[in-house]
């Protein structure tokens, strides 16, 4: 019987292994393809990995976000120093909290954002400032953020219109502003109804009752 409970634990085991393995033989091997690659080329690189290494794997990414906006911020690219730098202030919101650098980053990049070529970016951008803001205890700066991300997903219809309005009810309950709490979560409420999204729509019904 314990041969049997063990034996799932350690296949699973192995596949861990053998996906860490993986992992960190592609980043090897992009890191050595970008050492020989310089300008547009290099960047590429470097925003490929990082992705890879954020989205795709669990090492450390900081380091790669890092490098990767600092380059595009050098060679002048808003959209891809914008992506990882809203990637890097997600992490620092989750995962490092080191807010001091997450403020350091948004002064960084409040001159590039005009630049920046769509609207998608810049939703995930504010909202990811937004995030880190409320994690940070500044209410009101995570607010204004929370409306600038709503303003460039309003731009293209996007579905989380839902989601950034269900965060800034949060805030505002926080905050201890419940009739504006009362307001986002109900436009949350039904944002994820009309997309049928069920987890979401009983997650704000659930922050709702909080309110009553």
């Amino acid at each position: 019987m314990k041969v049997k409970l063990l034996l799932p634990l350690l296949l699973v085991s192995i596949s861990i292994f053998a996906q860490k393995e993986n992992a960190e033989q592609k980043k090897k091997q992009l890191e050595i393809a970008i050492q020989n690659a310089q300008g547009a080329k290099r960047l590429k690189l470097l925003d490929s990995l990082a992705n890879y290494i954020y989205h795709d794997t669990n090492l450390e990414c900081d380091s790669i976000l890092r490098a990767t906006m600092s380059y595009a911020i050098e060679l002048d690219s808003a959209d891809v120093a914008t992506r990882q730098a809203s990637n890097l202030i997600d992490y620092i919101a989750y995962t490092s909290r080191k807010f001091e650098e997450g403020k350091q980053i948004i002064a960084t990049m409040s001159p590039l954002l005009e630049k920046v070529s769509a609207p998608n970016i810049l939703d995930n951008y504010y909202t990811n400032v937004a995030n880190m803001y409320y994690y940070a205890g500044d209410f009101d700066a995570s607010i204004n953020a929370y409306d600038k991300a709503a303003s460039y997903a309003t731009q293209y219809n996007s579905t989380t219109l839902g989601f950034i309005a269900f965060r800034k009810g949060i805030v505002y309950v926080d905050k201890g502003e419940f009739g504006k709490a009362s307001l986002a979560l109900t436009e949350a409420i039904n944002s994820f109804q009309k997309e049928k999204d069920t987890l979401k729509w009983i997650d704000a019904k659930g922050s709702m009752s909080i309110l009553y």
